[in-house]
This record gives structure tokens, sequence and C-alpha cells, in this order.
């Protein structure tokens, strides 16, 4: 407490030369209007990032485990050194249960006083999706000593194209059975994809794996499939979420043993297309040949629920 004392008379004593040299005056209430009745506020952010590694492993009482590795993580535009580019907009609920603006979108669903809503958007707001990619060298499993290691994924590439990624925080948990006393967030989002992957474990390799959404799986296909030029006139993935804290579903179908409050994630909708234009196998050895291509037409899943939580 007394350093928490000393703190604010060091701050105290600091701005007073600034307060003195400062022409101090009462501020009418069309100033304190200008001060508290902003529309709302918006983040600008340009971000490139890597990681080298990033481990995770776990540890008893009786002895250290494994761990599992992902090397190599970049995340910024879809190309090494270009930056991901967004506007993230946050605005509040009315009291009337109404957005104060609708310039960034609206939300998905009902809300009401107290929640906040949150849209991303390409940087300067304008009309075109966000490109984020995300690259990810290896994907691999270590033992505890290090003696022994094994490559499960490598070479992933991910290139999106989002046009709408709406998150709303809401004062009442939605999760069904959920704790009262946590709110939720509720997240839209639609996007396309273009992800690549070699899967080491089965000796299996996807280099282009096109997403997008309802009835797109022709747009997809050949010259068409290039997300680059036509992300806007195809239609995107949709998917509808729901995450909060919420009970294990055993414990709601009522099997005893597993904890009455977890991390819930409930998918309500999600609606894509699917089209892979070549699926390689072998080693990669020279035996490497492509068994043909993979179309997967409205893909929809509703009504999902997860819930995850560590065990003792």
């Amino acid at each position: 407490m007394m350093t928490m004392k000393k703190s604010l008379l060091a701050l105290s004593v600091a701005s007073l030369p600034m307060a003195a040299s400062a022409d101090l005056q009462p501020m009418n209430d069309q100033d304190m209007g200008n001060v508290t009745g902003q529309q709302g506020v918006t983040i600008e952010l340009s971000t490139a990032a890597t990681i080298d590694q990033v481990e995770y492993s776990q540890s008893t009482a009786d002895a250290d485990t494994g761990s599992v590795l992902m090397d190599g993580i970049r995340i910024g535009g879809h190309d090494d050194g270009e930056s991901l580019d967004i506007d993230v907009n946050v605005d509040l609920i009315t009291e009337n249960g109404e957005l104060g603006r609708s310039a960034y979108g609206y939300p998905a669903g009902p809300v009401e006083d107290g929640d906040a809503y949150i849209s991303v958007r390409n940087l300067g707001n304008e009309p075109t999706p966000v490109e984020a990619g995300v690259d990810i060298d290896s994907l691999g499993i270590a033992s505890s000593d290090d003696d022994s290691s094994a490559t499960l994924i490598s070479d992933f590439t991910a290139d999106f194209w989002v046009s709408r990624l709406d998150i709303t925080a809401r004062v009442n948990n939605q999760i069904a059975n959920g704790n009262e006393d946590s709110g939720s967030i509720r997240i839209r989002n639609v996007f396309h994809a273009d992800i690549g992957a070699d899967f080491d474990v089965a000796a299996v390799s996807l280099p282009s794996i096109r997403m997008a959404g309802a009835n797109q799986l022709e747009n997809l296909k050949g010259d068409a499939g290039d997300l680059n030029r036509n992300a806007l006139a195809v239609t995107g993935v949709t998917v509808n979420a729901e995450i909060g804290a919420g009970p294990a579903l055993s414990t709601t179908a009522g099997i005893d043993g597993a904890p009455d409050e977890t991390l819930r994630v409930d998918i309500n909708e999600l609606t894509t297309s699917i089209w892979m234009p070549t699926v390689n196998v072998g080693s990669g050895d020279g035996t490497t040949a492509s068994i043909g291509n993979v179309g997967i037409s409205n893909l929809n899943i509703a009504d999902t629920q997860m819930a995850i939580y560590g065990r003792e």
C-alpha cells in the first residue's frame, strides 16, 4: 500500500509543472458531449509476426512427458514479408438494445444493453477482403529426453480472404446451463481459404485445399478457383459459433466425473464447399504420384458442441 501511495504522490508531483503552465478552463456541456459522445473506437493494425518454436508438454509428479512442437510459424500477409493490415472497430450496444452505428456491419443475432460489438475489416474499411497468411514449417512430437522425434505435418501454408469477422462480447452466457456470472463470445466469420500441407505421418501431400461457401464447388475448380482474383465473386465459408464457460457434455448428459465448468465451443453453423485438385501419395523420394482429386459440395455442420478441460 505504501508503494502505491508513493507512486501516486510521485505522479502528482510530476504533473504539477504541466498544471501550472496550462490555462485551465472548465468544460461546457457541449465540450463534455464531444468527449463522452464518441460513436466507437477504431484500432488500425499492421503486423507481421514470426515464432521460431511453440512447445507443449506436460509434467506429472512422477515423470516428464514428451512434447508437441510447432516450428517456423509466420503470421502476416499471404507472402513472406507482407503484413496483415486490419481495422478493429469496437462499438457498444445502446440501452435500447441497438447498435450505435452500422458503418462497419451488424452483429449476428440479437444484442442487448451492455454487449460490445467488434468488427474486423480491411485497413481503411475498404470493401475488399482481409488477406491473412499463416505458415508453419512443421508440427511434430519428441520424447522427453529428445532422443527420438517424428514429424507429423510439414510445409503447412494457409491463405485466407476474410470478408467478414464479427465478434459480439455478450453480458449473458449463451452456453447451455453456463455460468450466469460470466458472459460469452459470439463469432460470425465469412472467408475463403487455400490451404496446403504435407501429412508426413501418412505420406500424403495436399498442395491445395480450396474452401468457399455453399454451392461453390464448380467455382473452386480450374482457373475460377484462383481466389486471388475471385474472392469477392465467390460466396465465402460461413461460420457462426459461441464460446464461453459451460459444463462438460458428459455432465450435461448426467454422467458423473467431468467438471461443471469447461471451455465450451458451440458451432451453430458451418457451411462450406471444398476442392482438392491434387492428392499426392508417396514418400517424396521420386515415388510421389497423384491419385486424383476430391470435391466436397455443401458440407454443413450445425448444432455441434465441444468441451475442453484438463484432467487430474
